[in-house]
């Protein structure tokens, strides 16, 4: 079949006003709009909603979602997982602009169910993520290690309109669990440098692929060696290699390319090398007096909670 120029030219401007209509729903390097509204995210195996929603939003102010194992397949990798598996739940808001990631770990009855991921892991994998200026809080109602908890954080973000990149997502997973064999080594007081440290080479990572000179496997272990002695951070092959691992995993995926995240990185490094404990966000961190309001809700119920513990003791 023949087209002379003019149907030809017809027929490519039809075609691309078509596609110009078509609904897109691309994926995205970082997070470039601030979150427009708190959510919480439920995991499909939590056995007590209700308990859950109180403590993670207890002024009923968030989006309830639920994440699922397809959820954890989706953005984490997880494949196979199931829907009773993805017990930890989280809620998201938005911080106050420049604030970078901000995670707290909320303690379930008075018990920090989270047991193998800090508060400042949690906040080095979402940065390598894509995620910058939210508060995330994690919890628990049951003992889990909380590797897939960050599933609901993407979710989260989804359904409020920014799709972070897949293989940024999985791959950042994939770092936060490389960390875990260190992070037992260095003990909770130093896990914020020691994430400061990883999050601080991969910046480091991104700048010279940038700069089109991707590092060999030995130039990111000296770099990493060098920011966790910087650090004064000391942790044994054994447990550096698979960050070493993670890291050049990290450098072939699209937001290791991106301008953005290196500014993004340099702050949440600076920033987690201050931090020390599970409760990096203070009530003034977010955007929304609201949802600073349901931080000091869930604190309240906490003690009020204990107060009640020792006043039935007596009655």
């Amino acid at each position: 079949m023949k087209f002379n120029r003019l149907t030809r030219t017809v027929f490519v401007g039809t075609l691309l006003m078509g596609v110009a209509t078509l609904p897109v729903s691309a994926s995205t390097q970082t997070q470039t709009k601030q979150l427009s509204q708190p959510y919480v995210v439920i995991g499909s195996g939590n056995s007590d909603k209700a308990a859950m929603l109180d403590l993670l939003d207890p002024n009923s102010k968030a989006k309830q979602l639920t994440v699922t194992g397809t959820d954890g397949d989706q953005y984490l990798n997880l494949q196979g997982v199931s829907d009773s598996a993805m017990i930890s739940s989280v809620s998201v808001a938005p911080a106050e602009p420049g604030s970078g990631t901000l995670v707290n770990i909320e303690k379930y009855d008075g018990a920090n169910n989270i047991t193998k991921v800090t508060s400042q892991q949690y906040a080095m994998a979402a940065t390598m993520a894509g995620v910058n200026d939210v508060i995330i809080t994690v919890s628990s109602n049951q003992t889990v290690s909380g590797e897939s908890a960050l599933a609901g954080v993407y979710k989260a973000l989804a359904s409020d309109g920014t799709n972070l990149d897949a293989d940024n997502t999985a791959a950042a997973n994939s770092l936060l669990s490389a960390t875990n064999p260190a992070q037992e080594e260095v003990g909770a007081d130093k896990a914020g440098k020691l994430s400061g440290a990883v999050t601080e080479t991969a910046s480091e990572i991104a700048s010279a692929k940038q700069d089109g000179n991707e590092m060999s496997g030995n130039e990111i272990s000296n770099a990493l060696n060098d920011n966790l002695s910087n650090n004064n951070i000391n942790i044994s092959v054994s447990a550096r290699q698979p960050i070493v691992t993670a890291l050049q995993n990290f450098q072939t995926t699209p937001i290791a390319s991106n301008k953005t995240f290196i500014k993004n990185a340099q702050n949440q490094a600076k920033n987690l090398k201050q931090s020390t404990g599970n409760m990096m966000a203070k009530a003034n961190d977010f955007l929304n007096s609201e949802d600073a309001a349901n931080l000091r809700a869930s604190a309240d119920g906490w003690w009020n909670k204990i107060k009640n513990f020792f006043t039935s003791l007596f009655n």
